[in-house]
């Protein structure tokens, strides 16, 4: 962006990629743009959405990591409407059941929960209610 004169945020500018390949017809999260802009060196990232932001998250000492490339290709945007955004369409619609099944009423979940996150103190709720120590096993149970 420096190269044409435009200074942006790398906040800013993992939001707008983000946009971007929305045009094309993907139902994109974000996560590969994000941290495509937001990585820093030495660390990993714990990224978070609305708003988005990215926090460093310090490597061990001696740690190590692999970064594989499996070279098999996704056209997102050629197969994005029988392939990728079926995913997010399922994944919204989980989520969304979840929520009613912890007590949400209908039109509310169906207005409010996008994503597994805007259920989880719901998740939380039914976990500790019932003396489970795990959120995710008010998912198995519901």
């Amino acid at each position: 962006m420096a190269s044409i004169g435009v200074n942006m945020a790398k906040k800013e500018a993992a939001q707008l990629t983000c946009e971007c390949e929305r045009h094309i017809g993907t139902q994109s999260g974000g996560m590969d743009q994000a941290i495509s802009v937001m990585a820093q060196s030495g660390f990993a990232e714990l990224i978070d959405f609305n708003p988005i932001r990215a926090t460093d998250v310090q490597l061990p000492a001696g740690g190590t990591s692999v970064i594989a490339h499996s070279f098999a290709e996704s056209q997102k945007a050629v197969t994005a409407a029988v392939n990728y955004n079926n995913r997010v369409v399922e994944c919204r619609l989980a989520a969304t059941v979840l929520g009613i099944k912890l007590g949400m009423e209908p039109q509310e979940a169906i207005c409010s929960v996008k994503t597994l996150s805007d259920v989880e103190g719901l998740c939380i709720s039914f976990a500790c209610t019932r003396g489970l120590s795990d959120p995710v096993l008010a998912v198995e149970e519901r």
